[in-house]
């Protein structure tokens, strides 16, 4: 799939979960999504300061990634970790640039 689809895809995804959470209670839709590992896809919270620094464990639980899919991302993007803990800013800004994600 084209970046640009890939980014086109998301945004209808982002208007229908925010649509969707008007009429009803999305935690246990969320809840399921998360557990498939499809959490990336949807809009993330915003109550995460971009200093805080968090764990690969909590980065998979907010994002819906697994750890073997971030394991590689310090050295192909030169994602700087301190005390293996990655600052919550960079790893926004990654996934922006990485398909217009808005992780806000």
């Amino acid at each position: 799939m084209s970046s640009l689809r890939e980014n086109r895809l998301l945004q209808l995804v982002w208007v229908l979960w925010h649509e969707l959470g008007k009429h009803i209670d999305t935690s246990a839709l969320e809840r399921g999504i998360r557990e498939e590992h499809l959490g990336w896809a949807l809009p993330t919270d915003s109550s995460i300061d971009d200093d805080t620094y968090l764990t690969p464990e909590q980065l998979c639980e907010h994002l819906g990634y697994t750890e073997s899919a971030i394991r590689n991302w310090r050295h192909r993007y030169n994602l700087r970790a301190i005390d293996g803990k990655y600052r919550w800013g960079d790893v926004r800004a990654l996934l922006e640039d990485r398909g217009g994600r808005q992780a806000s």
